[in-house]
């Protein structure tokens, strides 16, 4: 018999009857360093005024947990970031002054920033859900290796606590605030540095036209509240071309119904290419059409280039910075036209939905990234990621 010599420590999760893997709960099924488990809570109240977002992140495979919080008050941002190693703290879910706790499982989580020395924010909100998550599954292949194999839950709800900035306090109520959290894990893409040993044709084509829409929301309607989970993205290069949608509405009953087709059109305002409205055309298999129109409501806007979401500043998701590392930084106007590059595109934004048919409406948070040229002339192409 084999004797392993340097077993993975144990964890309180250790105790429990729900080991899937001959390993304890401090690894993972797989060796690849790409191997992440994340989750993203934002909330923000429902003048658009002031949002706020919280990520974390565990890489199993690279030893260490990071994250973010994010303030914003208009065009004026706030970003506070942490990572730390594992090593004999491999499950908690704290790194630095940022905190993430489970007050019932699938129904309610809170996430704290605590004070620190980084930027004069600091929040304590819970998350409590309208109805249960819905599932996603993401799989992508780039040549013979599994870049993407990943699966979330999302859930919409409201939210209610209190946000520091800068001396001032802003309370958030339950049921006049939206709230959105996320959760997943599995290898994903944009995890460390880019390597810089691999072929220049390895990744994805420099020709590549991509378009995304992620905009979890909810809708009343006579029938009760239904939660919709709209995620849809199409790439077109000359090697070819690859397309997902998984556009589920989850009815009152909890029963899912999905359309058998997506077309979606953003809006965007000038100078910045913030975007002020999406358009989204949905058939499903009895033949019945539905129409949604999401416009952004407020000036806030969490940008999510700060929170390294495609790299921000040499750094990125994943990256070892020591035992224990926090930094932050203060953008006074996110809308500034020379520094979107580095901010990227990628922004969350809330929205009113409307249903243009029957005039139900909801709410909703919107994040919408296009890259290159559809031959849509109502699709601005956009250089940069």
């Amino acid at each position: 018999m084999n004797h392993v010599p340097f077993p993975t420590p144990l964890t309180e999760l250790d105790e429990s009857f729900a080991h899937q893997t001959p390993e304890t709960f401090a690894a993972v099924g797989t060796t690849d360093p790409a191997w992440s488990e994340r989750l993203y809570c934002r909330a923000v109240d429902l003048s658009g005024r002031v949002s706020i977002g919280l990520g974390l992140g565990r890489y199993a495979n690279r030893g260490l947990m990071d994250g973010y919080a994010m303030v914003s008050v208009g065009h004026d941002q706030r970003t506070v970031r942490a990572s730390r190693t594992l090593r004999k703290d491999p499950v908690t879910t704290v790194v630095g002054p940022l905190r993430y706790e489970v007050v019932r499982p699938l129904e309610a989580v809170r996430f704290i920033l605590e004070p620190n020395d980084q930027q004069p924010i600091a929040f304590d909100v819970t998350m409590t859900g309208y109805a249960r998550p819905i599932v996603e599954r993401n799989q992508q292949r780039r040549g013979v290796r599994q870049a993407i194999d990943v699966t979330r839950y999302i859930q919409v709800g409201t939210a209610h606590g209190e946000v520091e900035i800068d001396g001032t306090t802003v309370t958030f109520v339950q049921g006049e605030s939206f709230a959105a959290r996320d959760h997943s894990w599995g290898i994903r893409q944009q995890v460390g540095p880019p390597p810089s040993d691999l072929p220049s044709d390895f990744g994805i084509p420099a020709d590549t036209a991509f378009k995304m829409l992620w905009a979890p929301s909810w809708l009343d309607t006579p029938d009760g509240r239904i939660t919709l989970h709209l995620a849809h993205w199409d790439a077109t290069s000359t090697r070819r071309h690859m397309e997902f949608n998984d556009v589920q509405i989850q009815h009152p009953d909890g029963r899912l119904e999905r359309p058998t087709a997506t077309r979606w059109r953003p809006e965007y305002e000038q100078p910045g290419r913030r975007l002020r409205r999406v358009v989204l055309d949905m058939d499903f298999a009895d033949g019945r059409t539905m129409a949604l129109s999401l416009e952004v409501v407020g000036d806030s806007a969490t940008c999510l280039g700060p929170a390294l979401y495609g790299g921000f500043r040499g750094h990125y998701h994943g990256e070892y910075r020591g035992r224990l590392h926090v930094d932050g930084e203060h953008i006074p106007d996110t809308t500034l036209p020379e520094i979107q590059p580095e901010l990227h595109q990628l922004r969350d934004l809330l929205a009113r939905v409307v249903d243009l048919e029957t005039g139900h409406s909801g709410w909703g948070c919107v994040q919408v990234e296009v890259v290159g040229d559809f031959g849509d002339p109502s699709i601005e192409p956009v250089s940069y990621r």
